[in-house]
């Protein structure tokens, strides 16, 4: 029983991360045709955006990591 939960848990894992990487390809392929058909002040508009959710999202990411633990609730086993 164990054995099948694992080798499913795989199969899931396996399936989550192609599909991630299609998403990633197809993100990337778009980003492509949109910076080819825009001109340079919106070219440069969109990668400062970017950046500014890049430092967002590595903040938020750093607060969630630092307070998870103050947050969660704390059991003792006895």
């Amino acid at each position: 029983m164990a054995q099948y939960k694992f080798d499913l848990m795989t199969l899931n894992l396996t399936t989550i991360q192609n599909i991630i990487r299609g998403h990633q390809q197809a993100l990337t392929d778009l980003h492509g045709k949109l910076l080819q058909s825009c001109n340079k002040a919106l070219k440069e508009a969109i990668e400062t955006r970017q950046q500014a959710m890049g430092k967002r999202h590595e903040i938020y990411l750093k607060h969630q990591l630092n307070t998870f633990f103050d947050e969660a609730s704390v059991t003792l086993n006895k």
